[in-house]
């Protein structure tokens, strides 16, 4: 068996032909061009830096931390953007909310829709809390304090580069309902 073996072998190598090896070249040998466009589609003047700060007043209402009561308030906030790429940003947001002695704290991703367009129009996730100074520790352990936002809005709005921006949305805790809408300007840096 083993000299049958060795037969096969020796058989292929030796029947192999070498002049498969280099073929022959015919014709002339054209270099590849490089293709230079960008993947992405034209960029919008928010990527002029990836950090965003921003300065919104508004209005929310809704049930903050009771079921059977709904109040409304003014809002007035700060929003700190880390821009990811053109399709989505992480926002840091805090607000206080005006007669109600409030302060909530947010933190969001932001999902813009069309990241080609002028007007950046995008839709947001975020979660957090309303904080109320004279209860202490209990703003963070309370179920009933957190809850979820989904909000859309439009992040450069007259097209005025890139510096006002509007956004409309919805809160839903264990409480009950919130409802918001506010108008801000950014600031790149």
């Amino acid at each position: 068996m083993r000299v049958f073996i060795n037969l096969l072998f020796l058989t292929f190598v030796l029947a192999y032909s070498p002049s498969f090896a280099a073929p022959e070249v015919s014709g002339k040998i054209t270099p590849a061009v490089l293709d230079t466009t960008p993947l992405v589609g034209p960029v919008w003047p928010r990527d002029q830096s990836p950090y965003n700060f921003s300065i919104y007043g508004g209005f929310a209402g809704g049930n903050f931390f009771d079921a059977d009561k709904s109040i409304s308030t003014s809002v007035i906030g700060f929003r700190f953007s880390l821009d990811s790429d053109l399709d989505h940003a992480w926002d840091y947001n805090a607000e206080i909310n005006s007669p109600a002695n409030l302060i909530g704290i947010y933190l969001g991703r932001r999902y813009f829709v069309f990241s080609t367009t002028d007007l950046a129009p995008y839709y947001k996730l975020a979660a957090g809390t309303h904080l109320k100074g004279s209860d202490g520790f209990a703003n963070l352990v309370e179920i009933k304090r957190w809850q979820f936002r989904s909000s859309a809005g439009i992040g450069n709005l007259f097209n005025l580069s890139n510096h006002l921006y509007t956004e409309a949305g919805v809160g839903l805790a264990v409480v009950g309902f919130e409802y918001f809408a506010v108008l801000g300007t950014n600031f790149n840096f």
